[in-house]
């Protein structure tokens, strides 16, 4: 009787393991399309490096390919961690120790690559190398632990300025820094030891803990995949719901007052249509969380000038400020990237809406939700401009010269892609990965054209959002009339495939 066969890393011969290795990598193969968009905003910003010199495209360059390689990872890790199944982890011999090594093998060449780049800009190599390592392992840790999130990504950016200012910094930076400088080879190597540790033991191999870890993630990726399909499931839990509710606190008085004020008009029957269509994208929505988080930011404010020293407040919300104005665009302007999908998981109820009494049709149709659309963006850009107007008035000592207002610049980044509300939405197909990525990456390169524009010619914001309001109005123009030519939007996607 032949004796059981040798489990793969467990003594099993090196064919063996390398066909787990390329099964591994062979299941990476759908992200590899979404890779080739990272190179959007590498040419982008080079180009407008070189505007300035060559050396400054070389380092533009440079620093944009490592902050590309962290996105490559969040691809590649998302789409690993995905494969780590409880059932393939217990049954598939082997599974799991190739998709460890594999890992190892992506974080470790991505995080050289990276120091290399970081080299040949500023002259480091170890530092980039533990830095970019950090990251990965930050966003692994994310994806092993959904609640990670709000640690790992949210945390760091509110509490940084003040760990910076705080005494106990103080007095350990002087001391990690000399070590550092005495055995940097030693050091870095014990850090990346600990990094590959950790990343190793995240990726479980079966039981109880794993399908419920796997059970979590599982509905995390579903809320916040951006395709088109079936809703996705909210976690539940007492934390979870008091969240929603939180955060939305707007939108039961608004359904009311809605509801207190239905009349068989078009735009009456539009915005009540639009609740159930919109779901938690609707503007009021959106706007309910935006306030919470300003006025969080407005008492954090007040908490530090009542508790420590004006000078010191004052360098802590310079600090914060900056990525505070680029969070709080991001999600305000959010739901114009995220309109599709929603659009796409709701069209049962569209079906249904469009036969409500007083509901417009044909071409009427199409002018009311355009209409509405673009005011609720709108309105939602506003506010966020708004706010940071009135901030950058009040308070203007906050901003420093060397840190601009980035999420004016972003907000006149973005303010094109509202005309992609004024799709044919008849004929849009579920979104996929590429089509958000691509508006994303315009975004942020439009962003750094207007940055690029301020310094090579003295524009101040002001002017680079009056440039994208009349750039936006021309190209509405000729928008607005293509979508009277259109199909009623409602049902969306029912003509995707003709």
């Amino acid at each position: 009787m032949n004796a059981a066969p040798t489990l793969p890393g467990q003594g099993a011969r090196a064919d063996d393991r390398l066909a787990g290795h390329l099964a591994v990598l062979r299941a990476l193969r759908p992200v590899l399309p979404r890779l080739w968009l990272l190179l959007l905003p590498l040419a982008g910003l080079t180009a407008l490096g070189a505007m300035k010199s060559a050396s400054a495209a070389a380092t533009v360059f440079c620093i944009t390919a490592a902050v590309m390689l962290q996105f490559a990872w969040w691809m590649v890790g998302s789409a690993l961690f995905s494969q780590n199944h409880p059932i393939a982890a217990r049954l598939v011999p082997g599974h799991v120790r190739c998709l460890r090594e594999t890992s190892l093998a992506i974080v470790g060449g991505l995080s050289l690559l990276s120091g290399l780049l970081i080299h040949f800009a500023f002259g480091a190599f170890l530092l980039p190398v533990m830095g970019a390592a950090v990251f990965m392992v930050a966003f692994a840790m994310t994806a092993r632990w959904t609640n990670a999130w709000f640690v790992f990504w949210v945390l760091p950016w509110l509490g940084w300025p003040f760990v910076k200012e705080s005494a106990v910094w103080r007095a350990t930076l002087p001391v990690l820094r000399e070590g550092f400088e005495r055995q940097p080879l030693v050091v870095s190597a014990l850090v990346l030891t600990a990094l590959g540790w950790a990343l190793w033991r995240m990726f479980q191999d079966g039981g109880v803990a794993h399908a419920r870890s796997w059970e979590s993630a599982r509905q995390m990726r579903d809320i916040m995949r951006l395709q088109g399909g079936r809703a996705p499931r909210v976690p539940e839990g007492p934390i979870s719901r008091a969240m929603v509710r939180t955060f939305s606190w707007g939108m039961p008085p608004w359904r009311e007052f809605l509801l207190r004020r239905a009349q068989p008009t078009p735009d009456s029957v539009a915005a009540r249509a639009e609740l159930a269509a919109l779901r938690s994208l609707h503007w009021i929505g959106q706007l309910s969380a935006a306030s919470l988080v300003f006025a969080g930011m407005l008492l954090a404010s007040v908490v530090m000038h009542r508790t420590m020293a004006p000078d010191v407040a004052m360098r802590v919300l310079q600090g914060a400020m900056t990525g505070a104005s680029f969070g709080l665009m991001c999600a305000l302007l959010g739901p114009a990237v995220g309109l599709g999908t929603v659009l796409h998981r709701s069209r049962q109820e569209q079906a249904l809406l469009v036969l409500v009494p007083g509901m417009p049709r044909g071409a009427a149709m199409n002018r009311v939700l355009a209409r509405r659309h673009m005011v609720q963006f709108l309105c939602l850009w506003g506010f966020g401009v708004g706010l940071l107007a009135a901030v950058l008035a009040l308070l203007p000592d906050m901003w420093m010269p060397q840190r601009p207002v980035i999420g004016l610049y972003f907000a006149a980044g973005a303010l094109p892609f509202s005309l992609m509300l004024w799709r044919d939405w008849a004929r849009q197909h579920a979104p996929g990965g590429g089509t958000i990525a691509a508006m994303v990456s315009g975004a942020l390169l439009l962003t750094g054209a207007g940055f690029a524009a301020s310094m090579t010619w003295g524009l101040t914001v002001w002017q680079v959002i009056a440039i994208s309001a009349a750039a936006t109005a021309a190209l509405g123009v000729w928008r607005w009339r293509a979508t009277q030519r259109a199909a009623p939007f409602w049902p969306v996607g029912r003509h995707a495939g003709d």
